[in-house]
């Protein structure tokens, strides 16, 4: 899959979860967002699991298998919802952990207790072992500069 593929679908996802928020409101459980999101992709003909369950193993020895519950979208983006006064580093360990064992490259950390939406989506991205995360919001903050 190319750049325009993964920009295209986040750009859907984005779209179909603000319209959430907008319908819903804040501060919601997140499966009540979760069944409504996976309505609005049921119309957009993109594949998506509820739940992935992943066997766990260390050094080739079967542990457990662990089930990821979040949406996962075309098995290309996971999507984390939450509802917590503000998104902590442990939310993006979490869903990073999650986007490993998947094999997994961009995840989207969404926090439904914010009022406004844009503040609480955050893209976090891996590949060959590299880590990048970035708010949403940040991308349409102005660089202040001193005249």
């Amino acid at each position: 899959m190319d750049k325009f593929y993964y920009i295209n679908l986040t750009k859907i996802i984005i779209e179909i979860t603000i319209e959430a928020y907008n319908e819903l409101g804040p501060g919601l459980h997140k499966n009540i967002y979760i069944q409504n999101i996976a309505y609005k992709l049921n119309k957009t003909g993109f594949k998506y699991n509820l739940v992935l369950n992943l066997p766990l193993k260390h050094k080739d020895v079967p542990l457990s298998t662990i089930y990821i519950s979040n949406l996962i979208i075309d098995n290309k983006i996971i999507l984390e919802l939450m509802t917590k006064e503000k998104i902590l580093p442990i939310h993006e360990t979490q869903l990073l952990t999650s986007m490993k064992l998947a094999k997994i490259k961009m995840g989207l950390l969404i926090n439904f207790k914010k009022m406004s939406l844009n503040d609480g989506i955050k893209i976090l991205l891996f590949h060959n072992n590299n880590f990048k995360s970035h708010l949403l919001s940040d991308s349409f903050k102005e660089d202040k500069k001193d005249p």
